[in-house]
């Protein structure tokens, strides 16, 4: 995944998180997801390298 820098979103979570907090150096995920279309979320979860982690993710939701 890339980098998120405040710079590179207008997501108001995203910069309150980076004025606000230095740890951890990236927001929390849901705050990165929430910042993604849906085609990023889709390729992102694509790329999820392991299968029992994408479905324990999915259900836990």
């Amino acid at each position: 995944m890339k980098e998120v820098s405040p710079t590179r979103t207008s997501s108001t979570e995203i910069k309150h998180y980076f004025d606000n907090y230095s740890t951890p150096p990236i927001p929390p995920i849901w705050m990165v997801t929430s910042c993604m279309n849906f085609g990023e979320l889709l390729r992102w979860i694509k790329n999820t390298k392991s299968t029992p982690v994408k479905l324990r993710r999915g259900a836990e939701h």
